[in-house]
């Protein structure tokens, strides 16, 4: 018989003591499936580098890294006291939920596995791989919005309906539950931070927008919990016959307030490592464009100015009328008299064009593009 004030963990024979800054640090209950599972996606990821280092392809060593991290925090939510207390008390549970469904998501979608697994596997896989991403099923469920109301609604149907009693009782189901939040977690964060390649790629205002309404979701979540007074699962958690820690409102008002405070906690920081990615990203599409540049014109200094190509702004600048440009034959613009400096145009107009009496520059020549190097060395100015 269990003894008076001790309930019994999920799925064991023995006894939960009261819950304890100790019990917090030293209850550990590993389950084979949930280690094995772990342990094999670690070996996994770890061959796909091994694979791309044997063929001189280098592996950033923070993917890696954070790919350990996310399995880290899974272990920790189904092994450590959260994993042994979560069927005992609400607010413990409130807190795996968080640990699997947001903060989890967030270095395994950092670590870019997709990514991996199509630079490592053989033909036969990748072939494979890419035709999984682009079926009709991984076109739907990837995509942002679907993903976004799946996070939402998935979570409000659990609390909200005998399913969430369902998984305390059952170890199977409680077991799918933990999955259930870890996928509904990377379809989301996968598709925001973007890394990896997916059918339904959205730019960056509005996944910074998806980011911010997922916040919200916790908020409109976590708040009625933490006001209400209707106890979930009221019949099992009773049954358990528990006679430490908070009494079953307490202890469910509580896990609200996790739910909402964890929620704005993860989105900031969230929001800090996706500002930062905008950022980057800019950074690699001006240097792309650096690139092309060199490629097209070379590694000319700078390439001859619009004024260049006029005989007053030639001889100005001391180019002899035997290097005249060809192509430039007729100046730039045609007047009776050279026109002062207040009539040319200013930077924010057009440039390349005709003189007209009315005082309008009207285009000429083809309106030329002007790009400044990102790396501040020199800067390039291209005619069309």
């Amino acid at each position: 018989m269990t003894p008076p004030g001790l309930v019994l963990a999920h799925g064991g024979d023995q006894p939960l003591p009261p819950l304890t800054i100790d019990m917090v640090f030293t209850s550990w209950a590993a389950e084979p499936v949930v280690l094995i599972a772990l342990v094999v996606a670690a070996l996994l990821y770890g061959w796909g580098v091994y694979r791309l280092h044997r063929r001189g392809v280098t592996w950033s060593r923070w993917r890696s890294l954070f790919w350990l991290a996310g399995l880290t925090v899974i272990f920790t939510a189904t092994s450590s006291s959260v994993g042994v207390y979560d069927t005992t008390l609400f607010s413990v549970h409130t807190v795996q939920h968080m640990m699997l469904q947001m903060f989890a998501p967030v270095p395994l979608a950092l670590a870019a596995p997709v990514t991996l697994a199509l630079r490592a596997l053989p033909t036969g896989g990748r072939k494979a791989l890419v035709t999984v991403l682009h079926s009709r099923v991984a076109r739907v469920v990837t995509h942002p919005l679907v993903a976004f109301a799946l996070f939402v609604t998935a979570t409000f149907g659990l609390y909200y309906t005998p399913l969430y009693e369902a998984t305390l009782r059952y170890e199977w189901l409680h077991n799918l539950n933990h999955v259930h939040f870890i996928v509904l977690g990377c379809l989301l964060y996968f598709t925001l931070l973007g890394l990896d390649p997916l059918p339904n790629p959205l730019p960056f205002i509005h996944r910074f927008l998806l980011i911010i309404f997922a916040g919200v979701s916790h908020v409109v979540l976590g708040i009625p919990i933490m006001m209400g007074g209707q106890v979930f699962a009221e019949d099992f958690y009773r049954d358990l016959g528990r006679t430490w820690g908070p009494t079953l409102i307490a202890d469910q008002q509580t896990g609200g307030a996790i739910l909402w405070a964890l929620g704005d906690v993860t989105v900031m920081l969230f929001l800090l490592g996706f500002l930062a990615q905008w950022v980057r990203s800019d950074v690699r599409d001006a240097r792309r464009i650096d690139r092309h540049l060199d490629r097209t014109y070379g590694d000319a200094e700078t390439l001859p100015p619009w004024w260049q190509h006029t005989d007053a702004g030639r001889q100005a600048e001391g180019v002899g009328s035997q290097d005249r440009d060809p192509c430039r034959a007729s100046p730039p613009w045609t007047t009776l008299t050279r026109p002062s400096v207040h009539d040319a145009p200013d930077d924010g107009e057009r440039r390349g064009a005709t003189f007209q009496s009315t005082r309008r520059w009207a285009p000429r020549y083809p309106i030329p593009h002007r790009h400044h190097r990102t790396d501040n060395r020199r800067k390039v100015e291209v005619m069309g």
